[in-house]
C-alpha cells in the first residue's frame, strides 16, 4: 500500500512538472535572440521614445560579410511599451538574454534624463549587467544598421570595439550597464558613456566620450581629452601625445605609467591632487639638437597643461566622472559632506605633480 502511494505521488510530480516546464519553457526554435537594442526619440509628443531592436537571424554557414539580421522599430510613451508594441511584429518570442549593446541616441540623451532611459534594461532581470552602454551619433537606429564587411556576426564588430577585447584604442572607454547603474545613484561619480558615430552603412568611429550629471549630459569630449580622461580614470595607459615644439611623438608605456589622486580637507577646504608617473620613448622626432633633460621639461609641461585644461572643463560643468567626490566621501562620509563636496566642486583647487622618464630613441636603447 506504501509503496503504491509514493508511485502515485512520484508520477503526480512528474506530469505536474511536465505541465509547468510545458508553459513556461519554449523551443529555441521558437526564440528570436535580441543581440542589441536603440533608443531615439521619435518626435512624437504622445510617444516620445523609438525602440529599435537587433535581432540574430541563424545560419548554418558563417562567412565574413554575410551575417543576417533583422530591425524591428516601434514607438512608444515608455520603452517598455515599445518592447510590448515590439513582440507583435515578430513570430518568435523575443530573449533578451543575449543583449549586448544598448545604445542611446544622442538627441534622446540630450533632452531626456539618463536614469529615466535606463530604468527598463536595469530592471529587467534577463538582460546581463555586463552589457555594454554608448551613445549613438546621429541615433541609434543608423549605428545599428551598420554592417562592415569583415564582420561575420551581427554587431560583434561594435562589441569587440567597445569591450576592449580587439582594439587597444586609448579613446575607447569602456561603459558596462551595471556601472552606468552605480554612476547614476552613487554620490560622488558621476556616469559618461562612449560616442558610436556612424560614418557611413559599414563603418564607424569612436573616439569622443559623453559625460553626464545625475540627470542629463553635460558635456562632450573631444578625442584628445577622451584619451587623457581614460588615463587619468585608470582605465587605461597605452596614451600617446606630440609636443609641438620638437616635433616629437611621445609614446606612454603601458606597464609603467599611473596617475594616482589624493583628495582632502584643509583649513582652506577641499583640495585634491594628481600625481602623474610617465615613462616612454620618443617614436618620431622631426626636429634634433635639443637636450633630453630640456625634451623632457617640455613634455611634463605639455601633460600637466593637458591635465589642468581637463579638470578645468570638468569643474565648470560640474561632472564627475573620475571620481573625486566618491574619494572625498569615503574619508569624510555623510550627508553634510556630500554637500559640502558639491558646492566646493567647482572652484576645488587641483594640484598636478608630473614626473616623466624619457627613452630617447624608444626600443633601440630600452
Amino acid at each position: 500500500m506504501r509503496k503504491r502511494t509514493l508511485c502515485s505521488l512520484f508520477i503526480g510530480a512528474l506530469l505536474f512538472g511536465a505541465c509547468l516546464s510545458g508553459c513556461a519553457y519554449k523551443d529555441i526554435d521558437k526564440r528570436s535572440f535580441v543581440i542589441a537594442v536603440g533608443v531615439d526619440a521619435s518626435g512624437d509628443k504622445k510617444k516620445p521614445l523609438r525602440v529599435t531592436l537587433k535581432i540574430a537571424i541563424p545560419t548554418s554557414d558563417i562567412k565574413s560579410g554575410e551575417n543576417r539580421f533583422l530591425l524591428l522599430t516601434a514607438d512608444g510613451e515608455l520603452v517598455a511599451e515599445a518592447i510590448h508594441r515590439l513582440s507583435s511584429m515578430h513570430e518568435n518570442a523575443l530573449d533578451f538574454s543575449h543583449t549586448k549593446l544598448i545604445f542611446i541616441g544622442r538627441s534622446l540623451a540630450e533632452e531626456k534624463p539618463l536614469r529615466e532611459i535606463m530604468d527598463w534594461f536595469y530592471r529587467m532581470e534577463t538582460i546581463q549587467g555586463i552589457a555594454l552602454v554608448a551613445l549613438a551619433d546621429p541615433n541609434a537606429n543608423k549605428v545599428l544598421k551598420v554592417n562592415p564587411p569583415s564582420e561575420r556576426i551581427p554587431s560583434n564588430s561594435l562589441f569587440t570595439a567597445l569591450d576592449g577585447s580587439g582594439t587597444p584604442s586609448p579613446y575607447i572607454a569602456q561603459s558596462f550597464l551595471f556601472d552606468v547603474v552605480r554612476r547614476l545613484y552613487e554620490p560622488g561619480l558621476d556616469p559618461y558613456l562612449p560616442i558610436v558615430r556612424a560614418k557611413s552603412e559599414i563603418g564607424y568611429q569612436i573616439d569622443r566620450i559623453a559625460l553626464f550629471d545625475k540627470q542629463k549630459m553635460r558635456l562632450t569630449l573631444n578625442p584628445e581629452d577622451s584619451e587623457w580622461l581614460n588615463f587619468l580614470r585608470g582605465e587605461t595607459s597605452n596614451v600617446d601625445f606630440t609636443s609641438g615644439k620638437d616635433k616629437l611623438y611621445f609614446q606612454v608605456d603601458p606597464n609603467r605609467a599611473k596617475a594616482v589622486l589624493r583628495v582632502a580637507q584643509g583649513e582652506g577646504g577641499l583640495w585634491a591632487r594628481f600625481d602623474l608617473r610617465l615613462y616612454g620613448s620618443i617614436d618620431e622626432r622631426q626636429k634634433t639638437g635639443t637636450s633630453l633633460s630640456r625634451v623632457t621639461k617640455e613634455i611634463e609641461a605639455v601633460v600637466k597643461e593637458k591635465t589642468e585644461r581637463l579638470l578645468g572643463r570638468l569643474q565648470k560643468a560640474e561632472v564627475d566622472p573620475i571620481g573625486i567626490g566618491l574619494r572625498y566621501l569615503s574619508a569624510y562620509p555623510g550627508e553634510t559632506s556630500y554637500r559640502k563636496y558639491r558646492r566646493a566642486y567647482p572652484t576645488m583647487p587641483v594640484e598636478v605633480n608630473v614626473q616623466v622618464t624619457v627613452y630617447e630613441t624608444g626600443n633601440v636603447i630600452r
